[in-house]
């Protein structure tokens, strides 16, 4: 639909009985208040004057053309913006509608201008988000208007057929040389930043090798060999409703022979229990959790969120390990064998939050 076919749409929605009349003043003023917002300036009050008391209506009529090639103009230098908020972002590799949804989001908040401007030449660096710790202080400097930022912030759901996690968008479109990463076989990630793949996460996670991950049931975890010898040995009824690690910790067992059930679990990972407390369930699931995970982050980096955007980029094992000693990073104990990862603040469970087009800007 054109410009005008849409300014005369909205006139004659205003007006109470739908009809537009430029000879009646009442509806004339209607017709201002339209477009003095597309125009993007502020309409001399002269011109709400000529349009009112000008009874000529072949001058009412020049005075609206004349409107109406300036609104033309700059809806013309408007799609030009578009086109290369567009171009970037499917440089970027995000899909049309995603991208088209991000230009009507930016058009909504009258961010057009400023965006296409930033996409020119950002100014967030990797490096600053190392040295940040919430999404919305690391994107404070960018020059757009706060509703677009956190509306881009807070992206999350189904796009088309682009399922975006809270932060993820933002992260693509305001990091410097940033760009969705595309998966492959050998190599998973939402994110290429420089030369990192990031990968985000947002709520309990699985960090382990895809050997590893096996969503058995307890029962055939320990249906066989050394882990059916030790249930059967203490006795422990593995139907129970409990996790399988508070159940073999509870029993008081000898070091040598959790060591052995875990050899069989996970074979072929180095899990270090020297140390650790075999009695205590926590210490054993973390044990195995920064086992899974050392071998898991060997070629990426991790970009844990939460609800409160606040967040933790964790670009090796040395910085993983220290938040889980702070507690910033805690294991969930899990069925099957692996401990599930979540960062203070995010929620127990995923969000299934769905995303649409018609979403307004708060």
């Amino acid at each position: 639909m054109k410009v005008i076919d849409n300014i005369l749409l909205e006139w004659s929605y205003r007006c109470p009985d739908g009809i537009v009349d430029m000879n009646d003043s009442n509806k004339v003023k209607i017709l201002f208040e339209i477009l003095k917002p597309l125009l993007k300036e502020d309409i001399d009050d002269d011109i709400l004057n000529v349009l009112t008391n000008i009874d000529d209506v072949d001058t009412k009529d020049k005075v609206l053309k004349y409107l109406q090639n300036i609104n033309k103009k700059e809806d013309k230098v408007e799609d030009k913006i578009e086109e290369n908020i567009i171009k970037k972002l499917e440089a970027k590799n995000l899909t049309d509608s995603l991208a088209d949804l991000v230009v009507l989001y930016a058009n909504r908040s009258n961010d057009l201008k400023a965006l296409s401007d930033y996409l020119n030449k950002p100014t967030v660096t990797y490096s600053n988000l190392l040295n940040n710790d919430n999404l919305s202080s690391l994107f404070a400097p960018v020059e757009l208007s706060d509703a677009f930022k956190n509306k881009i912030i807070n992206l999350s759901g189904a796009v088309g057929n682009v399922t975006l996690g809270k932060g993820e968008i933002a992260l693509i479109i305001f990091l410097k040389d940033a760009e969705k990463y595309k998966s492959g076989k050998e190599s998973k990630g939402d994110i290429k930043v420089e030369n990192h793949v990031l990968e985000v996460k947002r709520g309990p996670s699985i960090l382990a090798s895809a050997g590893y991950i096996k969503r058995a049931t307890k029962s055939n975890l320990f249906n066989s060999g050394k882990p059916k010898e030790f249930v059967e040995k203490y006795n422990i009824d593995i139907a129970e409703r409990k996790n399988w690690v508070a159940q073999i910790t509870e029993v008081n067992p000898e070091k040598s022979e959790i060591k052995d059930i875990l050899k069989e679990l996970y074979p072929g990972l180095s899990i270090d229990i020297s140390n650790v407390d075999v009695s205590k369930n926590e210490e054993l699931n973390n044990a195995i959790g920064l086992a899974l995970a050392k071998d898991y982050l060997s070629n990426k980096d991790l970009l844990f969120i939460n609800e409160q955007n606040e967040y933790i980029c964790v670009e090796n094992y040395d910085i993983f390990e220290k938040a889980v000693a702070n507690k910033s990073i805690k294991f969930n104990l899990a069925s099957d064998v692996i401990p599930r990862t979540l960062y203070k603040g995010q929620p127990e469970t995923p969000s299934n939050n769905e995303l649409t087009e018609d979403e307004e800007l708060q």
